[in-house]
């Protein structure tokens, strides 16, 4: 079917959904071809230019190294891949053959650099599920041969990951995925990687709950403490959400604006702070097919709009009842969606 089609991997994979720039002499890769994947493993197309740094894709098999003496014995069980006949040939399953890298694509968003890239890639591998917690990731030779890449390109990746708990590291053992407790989940880029990934039942009922607890008491503050300008801001949001309530225009974009700008309104950096939390949630649910993903009804507007008449009548009382109720009611929505989803 036109829309999902693959375009080919090579050593970076997945980037014909996204974009590295910034670098003299760069590649230059076209696909007009690709997928996203979202919630239950949804299809969306996506046609984009792909610029990136380092070596074009090839099809060049993955040629594992052998390992340094100090990751001889048990460090043996880690990577391995038998070309000809396609089989693991890794003896344990804590580390996965370099080979079988995940092969999805990430999103179209553009990235800064190469190391940039590997962060991002490497991130959703591991947020999406590739890599469990325990895992050791391949031998770092290994992984810069798949990849194309230098070995500083992929050690700033790693210092990323690690800096967002994701990772850690030790001299003669490896690089093993941290418990997804320790994991920063409010990072931005790690609440991205899960939408990428595709956002699991418990996760997006957790952010919901997480939503119930902040918002009702920021729009209470923006009712408080919001300064005229910043309030101008929600009404600018509301006013995008009515124009476009049919569809016409960026209605998903307008209601993550709204919603942001009452925690900007607060004037507490730390609350701002938490507006990808809140724009990966609306995300995550409109990308498996919530009720509003495309248009939305009188009736949920109004419920906006009595959110924004609070504010501007400083009734910070009023502000978080009406805030509060327009969660309990898209927390209802997600959990019949997600029914409806299981039963079908």
């Amino acid at each position: 079917m036109q829309g999902e089609r693959r375009a080919h991997f090579g050593p970076l994979e997945g980037l014909q959904n996204c974009t590295i720039s910034g670098t003299p002499g760069a590649g230059i890769a076209m696909a007009t071809h690709g997928w996203r994947p979202g919630l239950n493993a949804a299809r969306l197309p996506v046609t984009s230019p792909v610029r990136f740094t380092g070596h074009p894709p090839s099809e060049r098999p993955v040629r594992p190294r052998a390992s340094h003496r100090s990751q001889q014995g048990s460090m043996k069980k880690s990577v391995g891949k038998n070309i000809a006949g396609g089989r693991s040939t890794a003896t344990s399953s804590r580390t996965k053959p370099v080979g079988a890298m995940a092969r999805r694509p990430l999103t179209s968003e553009p990235f800064r650099n190469i190391h940039d890239y590997l962060s991002h890639k490497l991130g959703r591998e591991i947020v999406g599920g590739f890599y469990q917690p325990g895992d050791q990731l391949p031998n770092e030779l290994d992984l810069r041969d798949h990849l194309s890449v230098s070995r500083a390109a992929l050690r700033e990746a790693y210092r990323v990951l690690t800096a967002k708990r994701l990772i850690s590291s030790r001299q003669n053992v490896g690089t093993r995925v941290r418990p997804s407790s320790e994991w920063n989940m409010l990072d931005p880029d790690v609440l991205q990687w899960h939408l990428d990934a595709g956002l699991s039942e418990a996760f997006l009922v957790n952010l919901f709950d997480l939503r119930q607890i902040i918002e009702p008491a920021a729009a209470e503050r923006a009712a408080r403490v919001g300064s005229p300008e910043a309030i101008a801001e929600i009404e600018a949001a509301y006013a995008d959400m009515a124009r476009n309530k049919d569809g016409s225009g960026d209605l998903t974009g307008a209601d993550v604006r709204f919603h942001r700008s009452i925690l900007a309104a607060t004037n507490n950096p730390l609350m701002a702070s938490l507006g990808a939390l809140i724009q990966t949630a609306l995300v995550g649910s409109f990308q498996m097919g919530w009720p509003s993903a495309d248009t939305m009804t009188d009736v949920r507007l109004m419920q906006h709009r009595v959110i924004l008449d609070a504010i501007l009548a400083r009734d910070a009382k009023a502000a978080h009842s009406r805030m509060t109720a327009l969660l309990d009611i898209s927390m209802e929505d997600v959990r019949r969606a997600l029914a409806g989803d299981r039963k079908s």
